[in-house]
């Protein structure tokens, strides 16, 4: 073999190494961003409860609906009765949730849009209550639909479309009850909500092929405030590919912009593609330490000096649909101080 075949060979060789090896590397970072799931023809149970565990951390944009019946047991305490249909997006800490209860005689209805930590709440479709520093609870994020530690207390089957899981275990119970329901949502049913024993409980989960809820059932005895309760839960219609959620044109107008300042050496204006300019119109440095004017997207700091101005992009440092901009002041003294705010209005009328 001469010298040029050798060179060629080994150019061959090493060609062939380092698609080998981008290949490896393709396939094992495909392997860690999606979830860790065991397939194999024959599943252990604690498989397949991992299994559908680890496919709940896909769940990103999915929507939901939710039955709840709690019949009093032992009480003259009236049925609380509660339907809701919920949409999330896990990644945008976004939601929505429209809900009817029926409890003591009364139907109402609550309505949450929830975008990171703005929540836009209307009952019994009246004005619009504007919440900010709102914490989401997502469906998922707060208990495993099984729990693989305590696997014996699972009865799972299966046909070539479904799993089915049967248990008889009360934590579920408890955990689904205490968490599906939003602060707003308990506010109208007026009395304690959290409830603190479960017993008899049957609970019933089907996924399909691809370890994806199709339906959660439960039906137990449940107590909170020394009532027991007959409580029958359903969730059902799961669909993962949801659309992604948008105020309604009522609620993302600019007339429900407030631009509020509570000293005269600052002003806030609006400039061309809904920009917001902060400005310095006095000095104020002698008896500040600094203003600082703090989005969800970025922090910024001024010295008070007359003149100073920054420019916030809508889209890259603020929200322009849903503004949050707070503008403090770090006095010398080291109190701070609200100078300035830009946001939602607390309140919408959208009745008339």
């Amino acid at each position: 073999m001469t010298n040029i075949d050798k060179k060629l060979v080994i150019g061959i060789i090493f060609i062939v190494l380092i698609l080998i090896s981008g290949i490896g590397l393709i396939i094992f970072n495909d392997s860690s961003d999606g979830p860790e799931i065991i397939e194999d023809d024959e599943l252990t149970e604690s498989e397949i409860a991992n299994n559908i565990n680890e496919q709940q951390t896909t769940y990103d944009s999915y929507e939901i609906t939710k039955d709840i019946s709690l019949s009093p047991l032992n009480s003259s305490s009236n049925n609380i009765d509660i339907n809701t249909q919920r949409t999330y997006t896990n990644s945008l800490n976004d939601s929505y949730i429209d809900t009817t209860i029926e409890y003591n005689g009364n139907r109402s209805t609550v309505e949450l849009y929830t975008f990171d930590d703005t929540q836009y709440s209307s009952i019994n479709e009246n004005s619009w209550d504007v919440n900010t520093n709102t914490e989401i609870m997502q469906l998922f994020e707060y208990v495993n639909i099984i729990n693989e530690n305590n696997i014996n207390n699972y009865n799972i089957s299966s046909n070539e479309e479904n799993y089915t899981i049967k248990s008889n275990t009360d934590d579920k119970a408890i955990d689904l009850i205490n968490n599906m329901l939003t602060d707003k949502e308990k506010e109208l049913i007026n009395e304690n909500f959290t409830f603190t024993n479960a017993q008899n409980t049957n609970y019933n989960l089907t996924v399909n092929e691809d370890y994806i809820i199709k339906y959660i059932s439960i039906n137990s005895e449940v107590e909170k405030s020394n009532q027991t309760y007959e409580a029958e839960i359903q969730l059902s219609n799961f669909n993962q590919n949801a659309d992604s959620i948008v105020l309604p044109d009522e609620l993302s107008s600019d007339d429900n912009i407030e631009s509020n300042t509570y000293y005269s050496f600052i002003n806030i204006s609006q400039t061309t593609g809904n920009d917001v300019e902060i400005t310095i119109e006095e000095d104020v440095s002698d008896m500040v330490e600094s203003i600082n004017i703090i989005t969800r997207e970025n922090e910024f700091s001024l010295n008070g000096q007359e003149g100073e101005s920054i420019s916030l992009s809508a889209g890259e440092d603020y929200n322009a649909e849903i503004p949050n901009i707070n503008i403090n002041a770090l006095m010398n003294s080291g109190d701070t101080r609200v100078v300035a705010e830009y946001k939602v209005s607390d309140t919408i009328d959208t009745t008339d």
